[in-house]
């Protein structure tokens, strides 16, 4: 049974894809597809998704939205939530070339849990990026965690660049400093009453 009903989960994806992909104006949508792309070269930072089960009046939006990649030049992967699973969605997907994963690796984390003892002999301390030099630190950790290739580095800066770092942004960026060395990013998104972490 798949549902067509969004979780807040999905609600936040979504709007994160459209919200990133406003800031270089590239967001496309059709009926029940969207695609948008950062402008680097790496696969999971360049995003099609639907909200809602593909049908067959759908074929020519996944066409031309891996036209739109190609035309960029950029890799990309196309997400499918469960909002908008079907068998038809699958299989169209499947028929256009596109492989289907089930699996993505992630990372999670029980915050009821107390750190380990391990952490708790560092100092550890997570800071809001609130100026341009913050947002330098943040690129350049992302980066080197991300293990960003040098081809990809230029386009990386140009899109990092273009983030809103201000009170009113739904877009709040963090670095994770332990030993007072940054080791680590996220970026926390609110939309209406959800929040996502990325």
């Amino acid at each position: 049974m798949f549902s067509m009903k969004k979780t807040p989960v999905e609600i936040n994806y979504f709007a994160f894809c459209r919200f990133l992909g406003g800031l270089n104006s590239s967001l496309i949508k059709f009926d029940s597809a969207s695609a948008m792309h950062t402008g680097v070269p790496v696969s999971d930072m360049n995003w099609a998704f639907n909200e809602k089960p593909l049908n067959k009046k759908n074929r020519e939006d996944i066409r031309t939205i891996k036209e739109y990649y190609s035309r960029c030049n950029l890799h990309f992967e196309w997400w499918v939530y469960p909002c908008g699973q079907s068998p038809g969605t699958q299989r169209m997907l499947q028929e256009t070339g596109l492989e289907w994963f089930t699996k993505k690796t992630c990372m999670v984390a029980d915050l009821n849990k107390p750190l380990s003892d391990a952490c708790s002999r560092h100092e550890m301390e997570i800071l809001p990026v609130q100026d341009i030099r913050g947002l330098h630190v943040w690129r350049e950790t992302s980066l080197n965690g991300f293990e960003i290739s040098d081809y990809a580095k230029e386009p990386y800066n140009r899109f990092v660049a273009s983030f809103e770092i201000g009170p009113q942004s739904p877009l709040k960026l963090f670095i994770l400093y332990f030993d007072k060395q940054p080791v680590s990013t996220s970026i926390l998104f609110r939309h209406k009453n959800t929040a996502g972490i990325y």
